[in-house]
């Protein structure tokens, strides 16, 4: 089978990325880049924007290039690396069995066939709505509703695993939270089946309190140690990360950036 190698002609008009215009040495386009992709009215944004991409990039560089997977492992990014594993295989924890296999689970618990398929759709519309209330309370239609979802909850773990982890490990961060996923749908794919299978587990209702429990444990989770990165930077972000703030404390925090770059050079050369 072939691949189309065909491109749309709109792929060519984007402006370049002012983060790779600046790793090549290239500020003024990289500031004529920022100013095409910002909607922000302050002239001082493209300046400061790539500025700090700047100090970014420098940061970079001045740690040590050789990375490994133990160094996700150590100091602040351990927290990070946490983030990125958590976030993913929270897709599968959360509704864990009842979830994955609606239909069925209504079955053992006592509906009919019949019911238990009209029940799934159900399920999942009233979830469409509840979240898309709670991200976006002025949707109106089910389209919104659900466009609404995919274009805020639906993917939120995969901007995280990008957000918290460090640029100089973000491979492997990735890596490690992708292979957290997949080890939790393995068990997830091999459990689930036992515990609502009559012959086997049997559990019925009482899968409901095992998928209870792990919502709970990932929504306590969340509250303790999934930090806010709205509006920050990475260069802000690995700032706040070693400065070791609880999760909660992420976003008021108000970054000096002359005296947290400092300690951050020498946290990093440390290191």
């Amino acid at each position: 089978m072939g691949t189309a190698c065909h491109h749309h002609p709109s792929g060519h008009l984007p402006p370049e990325s002012p983060w790779c215009l600046v790793r090549k040495g290239r500020i003024e386009e990289a500031e004529e880049s920022f100013k095409m992709l910002s909607s922000s009215t302050d002239p001082n944004a493209a300046r400061d924007g790539v500025a700090l991409m700047v100090e970014t990039t420098e940061l970079e560089r001045s740690m040590n290039e050789s990375a490994n997977y133990l160094d996700c492992l150590r100091g602040d990014k351990c927290w990070r690396t946490e983030t990125g594993c958590v976030a993913w295989s929270s897709q599968v924890l959360v509704g864990f069995a009842v979830s994955s296999y609606a239909a069925y689970f209504y079955e053992q618990v006592g509906l009919s066939a019949k019911y238990s398929y009209k029940m799934t759709p159900a399920k999942a519309i009233s979830i469409f709505h509840a979240l898309s209330f709670l991200s976006s309370s002025h949707v109106e239609s089910d389209d919104e509703r659900f466009s609404s979802y995919e274009l805020t909850i639906g993917p939120v773990a995969f901007i995280f695993v990008g957000e918290t982890s460090s640029k100089r490990l973000r491979s492997h961060s990735i890596a490690l939270g992708r292979n957290a996923y997949n080890v939790f749908s393995i068990i997830s794919f091999t459990v689930a089946p036992y515990i609502l299978n009559p012959t086997e587990g049997n559990w019925k209702g009482k899968s409901g309190f095992l998928a209870d429990g792990l919502c709970l444990l990932c929504s306590l989770w969340s509250f303790l140690y999934l930090p806010e990165c709205k509006g920050r930077t990475y260069e802000e972000l690995d700032i706040m990360f070693s400065r070791k703030l609880k999760a909660w404390e992420f976003e008021g925090y108000v970054i000096d950036h002359q005296v947290d770059i400092e300690m951050k050079l020498q946290v990093e050369h440390h290191e």
